[in-house]
This record gives structure tokens, C-alpha cells and sequence, in this order.
């Protein structure tokens, strides 16, 4: 049987949040005595139950995305131009460098 602190371990959780899981049900402990134990059983269930997976298409991925059409007569050079930036450089140059570019630093 594992402790709260095994558990949040395991999870990579803060101890906190364990006890948050255990009040919204997601997570189901044994008393024993005062204290909570767990089951690696059910630590796993839950992990399991969480995982996130990836699209495993190009549709699916496409699916999360919005796309907004440009106004009538604009290109994207004319955004380029209003930016001073290209639309290669604000996806490779990182938020650090748009930050700057928007300041004028």
C-alpha cells in the first residue's frame, strides 16, 4: 500500500492535489487507521485514466485549429509589413524575440 507522498511521487503531483483527487473521487483510497494508502493497482488505473494521447493524424491535429481568413484585398506580405516580422520568424524565433519585435526593442 502506498502513502500520499508515494503516490504524488509516482504522479509527479503535488501531495496537495493528491488529497484534491481523493475529494472529487478520481482516486480512491484505504484508511488505514488515520492516514490514507493507496493501491498501486489503482494509482495505475488513475495514470491510465488520465493519459492524454496525441492525434495520431494529420486530420485530428488539423481539427484543434482555427483558421482565420484574411480581410479582402490583404496578403500576407502586407501582414509582414505591418509586423516588420514574416510569419517564419514569429514560428521559429520563439516568444522572446516577438516580445521585442511588439516593443520596438
Amino acid at each position: 500500500m502506498l502513502r500520499v507522498r508515494d503516490v504524488a511521487g509516482l504522479l509527479q503531483l503535488h501531495q496537495n492535489t493528491i488529497y484534491r483527487l481523493v475529494e472529487r473521487g478520481e482516486l480512491v483510497p484505504t484508511r488505514v487507521g488515520g492516514s490514507l494508502r493507496f493501491s498501486m493497482r489503482d494509482v495505475e488505473a488513475y495514470a491510465e485514466r488520465s493519459r492524454v494521447v496525441p492525434p495520431t493524424r494529420i486530420e485530428d491535429a488539423r481539427a484543434d485549429v482555427r483558421v482565420i481568413p484574411l480581410p479582402p484585398g490583404m496578403t500576407l506580405d502586407d501582414i509582414n509589413v505591418m509586423t516588420g516580422r514574416t510569419l517564419r520568424e514569429d514560428l521559429i524565433g520563439g516568444a522572446s524575440n516577438k516580445k521585442a519585435a511588439v516593443s520596438g526593442n
